[in-house]
């Protein structure tokens, strides 16, 4: 066993879907994204969910600290207007936070699994989107929430359906007696329903290409239910349709999930959004804790990365949604100001207060040439601040998002797009240390493409430093042209050429730099 609990036992190779491999997402949260009309919005008063009425809020309107029975009115008419908008970030799939019957904002409670809700437009307006995003040649996936359901689904009529406690209550989960937990072990009529369901969004005419499953494994009252479960659900999904996609919510080791017969792939918390927060902020996920041992700490980055990396097929770690933040979790640029704290405590100015945009900037460097998914959580390229759920879940500010962080995010998602090598390159380690590291993707085996260079800088200092570049395959004699730079000051999409003396990168880096570098001129936009 390594350390931290990750294992790099034997396991079964086998292929996740070619099209999600270093696949662009973008991850919506439907209600504040964008709103396509107003028709179907919230009223206030509509309804009651958890003793508060429902409330229609004005756009721009920040989440409150007890914010599920707020409405902003985004919807899938809202995300169809903006399908432009995504491929300007060279957006390969799209991957919907649950937009199933709920009556919550969030929709991780489920009233009803074969209708959209209403107030995003139903099932026609998600058969539009489905159609829209296909005929563009991009993918979409949802978010499969089959642990637990909501308190008002008909379901909590099925006795059997839900484990009772001594009092003839149902478990819930996490306590919330608004999501019981449904009992699978002891119901395959429950089994039989929820294997349908998946089904079904996988057929005409929606044709949906796979599913996000939310914490999938915790789904059941044991591991051996559990991992069954899963291996039926890969049968009954790829029989539909073979190139789906399944992918885990989980946190620590997955490997007994990545044997090729139940997951395709996982959230990357362990080894990408966590690790690159320490390194770059000292910061926790949720803005909780500053550990300022952990900033600049290049080994320690080097040595997480490589373990979990270690333990999971290759294939799972290509498709692995590499995210810095998404709904549950604080915007990683508000985790810059290294402010531990939340919104009930701190207020809304506290996450946007002392926030440093060339942080951020270093971030999505790594996120788009480290190995994986680089998935991009809705208003992260416009420069939008939270501390946590329900904080990081603010309106895509539309009209006034921060130009230079989009122009950015742009330009490095078009250098991922436009590089096989970033998709499903090899990685090799150059250099880790303190507040310094540097790694390469090459080809991998039978395949051709540019050998590409990555180094970050964690310093306020300013220095000439030689990467040894051997283990990327260049030679004495071999040139390198810059591709991206950014620093404390600027970034820019443009770079001189560099050669290769005595086995290394001879490189002046600059405050709180990130640099890439590749063997071939800057590509062109496919």
């Amino acid at each position: 066993m390594k350390e931290d609990g990750f294992a790099g036992h034997g396991r079964l190779e086998f292929d996740t879907p070619g099209w999600s491999r270093g696949a662009i997402f973008y991850q919506i949260f439907v209600d504040r994204f964008f709103n396509g009309g107003g028709s179907n919005d919230v009223k206030d008063g509509e309804y009651t969910y958890m003793d508060v009425s429902t409330r229609h809020k004005e756009w721009n309107d920040l989440p409150e600290s007890f914010d599920v029975a707020n409405f902003h009115g985004g919807d899938l008419e809202g995300v169809i207007r903006k399908l432009d908008y995504l491929e300007s970030l060279s957006v390969e799939a799209i991957y919907l936070n649950p937009v199933f019957c709920s009556p919550s904002n969030h929709k991780y409670d489920t009233e009803d699994y074969y209708h959209v809700d209403p107030h995003f437009g139903g099932n026609e307006a998600l058969e539009r989107l489905c159609k829209e995003v296909h005929r563009r040649g991009m993918k979409i996936i949802l978010d499969g929430v089959f642990n637990h359901c909501s308190d008002r689904n008909p379901w909590t009529g099925i006795g059997e359906y839900f484990r009772r406690d001594e009092k003839g209550e149902p478990e819930c989960w996490w306590g919330n007696k608004t999501l019981p937990k449904l009992n699978y072990d002891d119901c395959g009529k429950l089994v039989d329903e929820v294997m349908e369901i998946a089904k079904f969004w996988l057929r005409e005419p929606y044709r949906i290409d796979g599913w996000r499953l939310d914490v999938a494994a915790d789904l059941g009252h044991s591991e051996e239910f559990n991992h069954s479960f899963w291996k039926r659900f890969r049968n009954e999904v790829k029989s539909v349709n073979p190139d789906a996609l399944i992918l885990a919510e989980h946190y620590g080791d997955a490997s007994a999930w990545l044997k090729g017969d139940e997951w395709d792939s996982i959230m990357n918390y362990d080894g990408f959004m966590e690790p690159v927060s320490a390194f770059l902020t000292g910061m926790e996920k949720h803005s909780d804790a500053l550990d300022e041992d952990a900033m600049g700490d290049g080994e320690r980055f080097k040595r997480t990365i490589e373990r979990v990396e270690a333990a999971l097929p290759r294939c799972s770690v290509l498709s692995a949604m590499n995210e810095l933040d998404n709904h549950d979790h604080s915007r990683f640029l508000t985790r810059t100001n290294h402010v531990a704290g939340r919104l009930a405590s701190l207020g809304s100015e506290a996450a946007t207060e002392g926030t440093n945009i060339c942080f951020l900037r270093q971030a999505q460097v790594l996120q788009f040439t480290l190995s994986g998914a680089p998935t991009i959580y809705y208003g992260d390229e416009a420069g939008v601040t939270g501390f946590t759920d329900p904080d990081s879940r603010r309106d895509y500010p539309w009209g006034k998002e921060d130009q230079e962080c989009l122009e950015f995010c742009r330009g490095i998602a078009q250098i991922h797009r436009s590089i096989q090598t970033l998709k499903t390159g090899d990685m090799k380690w150059l250099a880790a240390q303190k507040n310094l590291i540097a790694y390469a993707r090459i080809p991998a085996e039978g395949e051709t493409g540019a050998r590409v260079i990555t180094i970050v800088h964690t310093g306020e200092d300013e220095f000439d430093v030689g990467i040894p570049v051997e283990a990327a395959g260049l030679k004495d004699g071999d040139t390198v042209r810059g591709l991206l730079y950014t620093d404390c000051w600027n970034y820019g999409f443009r770079g001189s050429e560099m050669t290769v003396r005595d086995g290394m990168l001879i490189f002046r880096v600059k405050p709180h730099g990130a640099y890439v570098l590749a063997d071939t001129a800057q590509p062109t936009r496919q």
